[in-house]
């Protein structure tokens, strides 16, 4: 009788581990991070209380793109008769930017559906579906870490900036770009420039950046 060979890709697996690892291993730096900005809430920093308030922005615009992604993910695999294998294969050996993408869409795809079959044969489809529980908890989970970026956002310009007498926000580095004016104690006037990235690790986890740079000839 002619061997079948049954396919049970531990590639599947195997991301959402490190991913769910990686999530636990940042107890300790969440807690530094709650520790840190309370610090600076309770000091009234002006830095921290002119830009803390945006956090509500920052977890709106993480549900948004969220939902967002769910919806392309959903298009794709319509698209491609709910094979997730055709849709968002498992890379081909190599490296790189490339693998690196092609790989992060594999993990996503996981992420949001579930398998009519557990197990396929070599070159069939691997048929699934959208699962909503599945759909609200990558919600979730996004918001969750977009607070606690945002977090860490303010307690390390806090601790860049340094003390100051004075801060005021113009503009919206959620959604577009803002300005941060700042006058230390010895009257020097500052203005840092932010703008919103968002990233995607190797493992498929979204977070965002808030990189912020001292504007040259700028004062506040």
């Amino acid at each position: 009788m002619r061997h079948r060979t049954i396919f049970r890709r531990r590639e599947t697996i195997v991301p959402l581990l490190k991913a769910i690892a990686m999530t636990e291993k940042l107890t300790k730096a969440q807690e530094r991070i709650k520790t840190s900005l309370a610090h600076y809430i309770n000091l009234k920093h002006p830095v921290a209380m002119a830009i803390e308030p945006l956090r509500v922005e920052a977890l709106k615009r993480a549900k948004k793109t969220a939902e967002e992604k769910v919806a392309e993910v959903r298009a794709d695999l319509e698209a491609n008769g709910w094979d997730c294998n055709k849709a968002a294969p498992y890379p081909a050996t190599g490296g790189g930017y490339s693998w690196q993408l092609a790989h992060q869409k594999y993990v996503l795809y996981r992420r949001l559906v579930k398998f009519e079959n557990g197990s396929w044969r070599h070159g069939e489809p691997h048929i699934c579906k959208m699962d909503s529980k599945l759909i609200a908890k990558f919600i979730a989970d996004r918001q969750k870490q977009a607070g606690w970026d945002y977090d860490a956002f303010v307690v390390k310009l806090c601790k860049k900036i340094g003390d100051c007498e004075f801060a005021a926000l113009r503009g919206d580095h959620i959604w577009n770009e803002s300005y941060l004016s700042i006058r230390k104690a010895n009257d020097e006037a500052e203005v840092w420039k932010t703008r919103q990235i968002d990233n995607v690790s190797k493992n498929g986890l979204w977070f965002n950046q808030w990189p912020s740079r001292k504007m040259k000839g700028k004062a506040a």
